[in-house]
């Protein structure tokens, strides 16, 4: 089936991008669009589930089990959890030409080749599916590269804060980033939050 990988969208900060991403939650299930919201890391997907509880945004957690019936479920349902739960499904499913998933990214990982697995799992879902990564710069990948100096050239341009940066180059920018970290990390030790995992993972 059809995937379809947008540009990346850049936030000035964490909480507008949450935010944004509250957003688009509510305009798919308005529109009867069915939407996962994925994170690699617990601590993210505790904040979007709070937002979503206190937005009265009605969710399910996602799990392997919904991996199945992604392209077999209700329009219109919200499910939200961690890309390690993302699993393909099996060949044995019946392909759907009628359904689609919009998949929201609320994060990068710092390693190109986690994202790069998310999109390889993707690409195997039996119906049409759009991805769209988040971030903001004040994520931790993105201030291991500056962001903060970035978020400051971004107010002395008199962009507002609420505008995203999107285009083929910033997502470039990032998948290199993510790259030249990969190189330096010997081995991934998960952790609960983006930032725990740069304390544990690139000390230096």
């Amino acid at each position: 089936m059809t995937i379809t990988r947008n540009d990346d969208k850049v936030w000035f900060n964490t909480e507008i991008k949450l935010q944004q991403i509250r957003d688009a939650i509510v305009s798919a299930h308005a529109a009867n669009r069915s939407i996962l919201v994925l994170s690699h890391f617990e601590d993210t997907i505790t904040r979007i589930t709070a937002m979503l509880r206190e937005a009265a945004i009605a969710f399910e957690r996602f799990s392997l089990f919904h991996s199945s019936q992604l392209c077999a479920g209700q329009p219109g349902q919200v499910l939200v959890g961690l890309v390690r739960a993302f699993e393909a499904p099996s060949e044995l499913n019946p392909p759907s030409t009628a359904a689609k998933i919009e998949i929201v990214v609320a994060e990068h990982h710092p390693m190109h080749s986690k994202d790069q697995e998310l999109m390889h799992r993707a690409s195997k879902l039996h119906c049409e599916t759009q991805v769209t990564f988040h971030s903001s710069l004040d994520d931790p990948l993105l201030k291991h590269f500056n962001g903060d100096r970035l978020q400051d050239l971004c107010k002395r341009l008199g962009m507002a804060e609420t505008e995203c940066i999107s285009n083929h180059l910033v997502t470039n920018a990032i998948r290199s980033a993510q790259e030249n970290i990969e190189e330096c990390v010997p081995r991934d030790v998960p952790t609960h939050s983006a930032a725990d995992w740069f304390r544990y993972n690139l000390p230096k």
